[in-house]
């Protein structure tokens, strides 16, 4: 009776969570610190257990949301929406979800498995990390951004330093100065990223359909088989497993999250396609949606190493778990593996239990899902408005952030007619206060000298894989312009 009662904890934990995860606006983070008092009264196993459940399925219901509306619900989620939407266009929304769910899977147990063995290790190297380092790693996360537009660096660099200038405002964290807040106490803690996220990608994306209604209807969506096949399982295998590696061990560095390691693990796929395949990243490619849920999943397995380990929480989300495990008597640390160890057990049971529900949650429900995109537009795009409302103002109950979230709307609207992608921007927003704080902070330990970032191996390495990144960019787009010129003068040759 007792596991019994875990297992239905556990349960309505992964289906709240994909439920709470696929709402724009409302976060893990959100829903895990709502709960956390009505934990209170529940055994530590139970509580704790329950808590990663919402976890694990908040991860993956970010993605749906992302699929079908191309409304990220989850940051983490951001990168499935750049091939996850496409497909929904497609008709190929079940699909695309289902290849979500399977890799989500694979990159969670990947996560446990290394969770399982190599903790200790790997939350020791993740000490290591001090403010050059995580300089470094914000900067290689930025130029993501450049490769995922590789198609046009130029337009890649504009929009990403637009989200850097946007990451500027609020109040500085080192000498309490206002930048750019115009006197608004709604500016002080910086843009809000939830209600500027869901206006660059959602309410963006209802203005540009809104103007496509009457020239094109919207694709059918149908999943005609509920199971995917051992082929579309086996398709992405090799996708899934590098993603979850790569999201464990950015999950494991304290102060990252989901949306780094999606974004590297995807960067990474569409790097080691072949060229012929390289151009299908971003048009519908199932590859790119596998790489980014493994990779943004691989980090649930990953944050909790130096959380168990040492009490250093990996993200927001486990930092609420860390104040839930110390109001349960749970001291994080050595004499927890040691005295606790059974407990220590269930709850990492509790976690591949997660895993498995999420999968089946998200395979079995694909069809309900795919549904909603069966709605005509007239119904979808008001469905899609009040989400993106709702959504926006559900954060701090701010009507400002409704108003910033239409102001966000518009531009994400003008950037994609004109060309630009809001994905580089977003994530120079995401990225730009990490990179901007651990900079200045390197420079007043170093006395100003900017050795500090050469000098130390992991930094150096962090950056010389930037360096890396931005420059095949370049290149790619060199070769991609030159293709380009020669068939434009073979085609005026024969003509």
């Amino acid at each position: 009776m007792y596991y019994l009662q875990i297992l239905v904890t556990i349960t309505v934990g992964v289906l709240a969570g994909i439920f709470v995860g696929s709402i724009p606006g409302l976060t893990a983070t959100m829903a895990i610190a709502l709960l956390v008092p009505m934990t209170f009264y529940m055994e530590a196993v139970n509580a704790i257990s329950l808590l990663l459940a919402i976890y694990v399925g908040a991860m993956f219901g970010g993605s749906i949301s992302a699929i079908l509306l191309g409304i990220p619900g989850t940051p983490a989620a951001t990168a499935t929406r750049i091939d996850g939407f496409p497909m929904s266009k497609q008709g190929r929304a079940g699909e695309a979800i289902n290849i979500a769910a399977m890799a989500s899977f694979v990159g969670g147990m990947v996560s446990l498995i290394i969770l399982f063995s190599v903790a200790r290790p790997l939350a020791r190297f993740s000490l290591n990390f001090q403010s050059p380092e995580y300089f470094a790693l914000a900067i290689t996360g930025l130029t993501l951004c450049i490769s995922l537009s590789s198609k046009n660096v130029t337009k890649g660099l504009v929009t990403a330093f637009l989200g850097l200038f946007l990451a500027t405002i609020g109040l500085d964290e080192l000498v309490s100065v206002e930048r750019f807040t115009f006197g608004r106490l709604d500016l002080f803690d910086g843009l809000p990223f939830i209600p500027a996220m869901i206006g660059f990608f959602g309410f963006a994306e209802l203005l540009v359909q809104a103007e496509q209604i009457m020239e094109q209807r919207r694709v059918a969506q149908k999943v005609t088989s509920v199971l995917p096949t051992w082929n579309d399982f086996k398709a992405i295998l090799g996708t899934s497993i590098r993603g979850g590696l790569i999201g464990t061990m950015v999950g494991a560095i304290p102060g990252t999250g989901g949306n780094i390691a999606a974004f590297l693990s995807y960067d990474i796929t569409r790097r080691l396609a072949e060229d012929e395949e390289k151009d299908k990243f971003g048009e519908g490619h199932p590859q790119g949606v596998a790489a980014a849920e493994s990779g943004n999943n691989g980090v649930t397995g990953g944050a909790i190493i130096p959380l168990v380990t040492f009490g250093i929480p990996g993200d927001s989300v486990t930092a609420v778990l860390l104040g839930s495990l110390l109001i349960h008597g749970l001291r994080p640390g050595k004499s927890l593996f040691e005295q606790q160890s059974s407990l220590v057990n269930l709850i990492f049971a509790g976690m591949l239990i997660s895993n498995i529900l999420m999968l089946f949650g998200g395979i079995f429900l694909s069809r309900f899902y795919a549904k909603i995109l069966s709605l005509k537009d007239q119904y979808l795009l008001p469905i899609i408005a009040v989400l993106s409302i709702v959504g926006a103002y559900s954060i701090r109950s701010s009507l400002f952030d409704v108003g910033l979230m239409l102001a966000c709307g518009v531009i994400g609207y003008l950037l994609t007619k004109t060309g630009y992608s809001t994905v580089p921007l977003v994530l120079g927003i995401i990225l730009g206060p990490t990179a901007e704080m651990n900079f200045r902070r390197a420079l007043l330990v170093s006395g100003g000298s900017l050795t500090i970032f050469f000098t130390r191996p992991i930094s150096l390495v962090l950056l010389v894989i930037a360096i890396i990144f931005l420059t095949s960019s370049i290149i790619q787009q060199s070769k991609n312009s030159a293709r380009q010129r020669k068939m434009r003068n073979q085609a005026g040759m024969a003509g």
